[in-house]
């Protein structure tokens, strides 16, 4: 299997916990030993500081192939986690900016509830309220779970840089009914 960064079907597990006996620690640095940025099946794995233990950012050539990969990668290793699927990715100049696409230090993944029916609209102010991509705004995807929108900000000089604009911009943007983050260091 070989998908890309924006080839295949892409999903995002959030690690809620693991089996008794099982560190999710453990797990994390074993799904990290097998990253491949660039093919998959495992883009990016990490621990997070918020509501959710860890984040896997998976990709596969389809949905059998996916639900094989969360299968044999995650639930043999005993992680219990959330899905959610990516469906439309931000757009900005004709380039695409999807959320785990690269790994700055500190990163922000903050998962958006839309009021109803407003998630594309609020998908396209992102960029304005926080761009310009690539930057600080590492991307973002509506995706089909539990939240609407999948959000990543990113920075490799401090933490406190992907903080402040979740509180001083991100609650601005119309559209936004709640949001949740956590945050991440991987050096």
């Amino acid at each position: 299997m070989a998908v890309g960064r924006y080839e295949g079907l892409h999903a995002f597990a959030f690690i809620l916990g693991a089996e008794p006996g099982t560190r999710v620690r453990d797990a994390v640095e074993a799904l990290r030993a097998e990253e491949d940025p660039v093919r998959g099946p495992i883009l990016f794995a990490s621990e997070v500081v918020g509501p959710y233990e860890a984040f896997v950012h998976l990709a596969a050539d389809g949905l059998p192939e996916l639900q094989g990969t969360i299968a044999e990668r995650l639930w043999a290793r005993g992680l219990h986690a959330e899905h959610a699927v990516e469906w439309r990715v931000y757009e900005a100049a004709g380039a695409t900016f999807g959320p785990k696409r690269g790994s700055p230090g500190f990163t922000a993944l903050v998962r958006v509830w839309t009021e109803p029916g407003e998630a594309l609209e609020v998908l396209g102010r992102l960029g304005d309220r926080l761009g310009p991509p690539g930057e600080l705004f590492k991307g973002a995807s509506i995706v089909f779970g539990s939240f609407d929108i999948l959000l990543e900000l990113g920075s490799d000089e401090s933490l406190s840089e992907v903080m402040d604009p979740v509180l001083e911009r991100l609650h601005g943007v119309e559209g936004i009914r709640r949001t949740e983050t956590s945050f991440a260091y991987r050096p």
